[in-house]
């Protein structure tokens, strides 16, 4: 009985060491920012996002070149700045968000390299 009783918890140790492994595994790739493996649920997924937020974005773009010029010009052509400032940014991190979700960090760093590359270069294009 107690040989049975071993073998049932080696065994029952072993399947869950491998298990936390193979989750450990989809994590990292997951992580590092891999669409490996993936399948059309992820698209499906972000897609509300993407209709949703990225026509809401392009309507909102003239607010984006007004306030581009600084606070006191957009506020004297009667854009409320803080509002729309606000809006655009809950919009970034949204849109953000979504992508990262699905692509993983290497998301993240694709989004966040080119304005990192302009505030190193101080460059305006």
């Amino acid at each position: 009985m107690c040989n049975i009783t071993t073998f049932s918890l080696i065994f029952h140790y072993y399947i869950t060491f491998f298990y936390f492994l193979y989750l450990l595994i989809g994590f990292h790739i997951w992580l590092s920012g891999s669409i490996w493996g993936t399948s059309w649920t992820f698209v499906l997924a972000i897609l509300p996002w993407i209709v949703l937020l990225i026509p809401f974005t392009l309507y909102k773009s003239r607010y984006l070149n007004v306030l581009n010029l600084g606070n006191q010009v957009a506020t004297g052509l009667g854009t409320k700045v803080e509002k729309e400032r606000r809006t655009l940014l809950i919009v970034a991190v949204a849109l953000a968000g979504s992508s990262v979700s699905v692509g993983g960090g290497i998301a993240f760093l694709g989004l966040v390299a080119p304005h990192f590359r302009k505030k190193i270069s101080r460059s305006t294009s």
